[in-house]
């Protein structure tokens, strides 16, 4: 558990327990008998535990307490409170806030509401708004690709689009809760509205939900942060999140979309270049989708990346009538 997500749970304790005090305190003024009685009750424990040490008998400070509890439990009973009310009511109540739980065999595990939390910081941190809530494999809508239309994949080999995708699906699944694999990166390439972002913000979302950092960009929004970066580095503290740049480098999945869309200069070659030759070299893995085929890839940004590119990435192709008048593929 990181600092961040400490102090989100001492706060989550703190406001717990002065909610709980609050709400006591109310209760108090409005039956003052309750409040005696609670604390004749803690004054008989205290004479109960001193007794017990000097070996006096104290059976009947038992029944005193019993029957002080009694005219409690009857007197909450007739006014509609409970013991709940008596108690701090934490936001998660299998682990009071801890982030822990024990197992059976009496280990400290995460909880889920730590699970949770840590999908939702690792979204928050992966520049996906939205999307990534509602664009996952889950809702995927397989009936809107065509199954009927065989058609000639760049590598010679013929299928549907339907066909096509699931192939894509079922191996992005893999892809996502195996990104510590030596497995290669991928590159989704095709015509527009044809499912290359919405299956890159599935991929996303599957490999948050499995604890990895994601963080995704357009060529154009990575281009400027990097040139904000080396060229303007109040402009880039004032747009970025400190962090940004490492993450470029360090995040477990880099997604970058619409590659072949900037305004290819020696600064763009040069920062791609670096991207992939050092996330590759980490075992690092990225998504990149794009309009250009193979080949314009290899015209556009040369023998240096293309080579990177063909050594560490996996070429998937998007195919078939642009989906784009539907709202769930885009």
């Amino acid at each position: 558990m990181d600092r961040r997500t400490e102090r989100i749970y001492e706060l989550r304790r703190e406001t717990a327990k002065k909610n709980a005090e609050e709400r006591i305190k109310r209760i108090y003024l409005e039956n003052p008998k309750l409040q005696e009685w609670d604390s004749l009750i803690a004054q008989k424990h205290i004479r109960m535990g001193r007794a017990k040490i000097t070996g006096q008998d104290v059976m009947h400070i038992k029944r005193e307490i019993a029957e002080l509890r009694a005219q409690k439990n009857l007197y909450m009973k007739e006014h509609h409170l409970l013991e709940e009310d008596f108690e701090v009511q934490y936001c998660c109540a299998l682990c009071s806030d801890t982030g822990y739980t024990v197992d059976a065999q009496g280990r400290y595990i995460p909880c889920s509401c730590l699970k949770e939390l840590t999908v939702r910081n690792i979204a928050e941190k992966s520049n996906m708004g939205g999307r990534i809530k509602k664009e996952t494999f889950e809702n995927f809508k397989i009936e809107l690709f065509d199954d009927s239309t065989p058609i000639a994949l760049f590598d010679g080999r013929t299928i549907t689009q339907r066909e096509n995708i699931l192939s894509i699906k079922q191996e992005m699944e893999s892809f996502a809760q195996s990104l510590d694999t030596k497995q290669k990166g991928a590159v989704f390439w095709g015509e527009v509205g044809l499912g290359k972002s919405y299956m890159s913000s599935a991929v996303a979302r599957r490999a948050i939900e499995c604890g990895r950092t994601v963080i995704y960009f357009s060529i154009h929004e990575l281009m400027d942060c990097l040139e904000s970066y080396v060229f303007h580095r109040e402009r880039y503290e004032k747009i970025y999140h400190a962090g940004t740049r490492e993450l470029i480098f360090r995040a477990d999945l880099l997604i970058v979309d619409d590659l072949g869309s900037e305004i290819t200069n020696q600064f763009v070659l040069t920062e791609l270049f670096h991207i992939i030759n050092s996330r590759t070299e980490k075992g690092k893995k990225m998504i990149i989708s794009t309009n250009k085929d193979p080949l314009e890839l290899r015209t556009t940004y040369g023998e240096r990346i293309y080579y990177r590119m063909a050594m560490h990435f996996d070429f998937y192709q998007f195919i078939g009538e642009n989906l784009r008048r539907n709202a769930e593929v885009n």
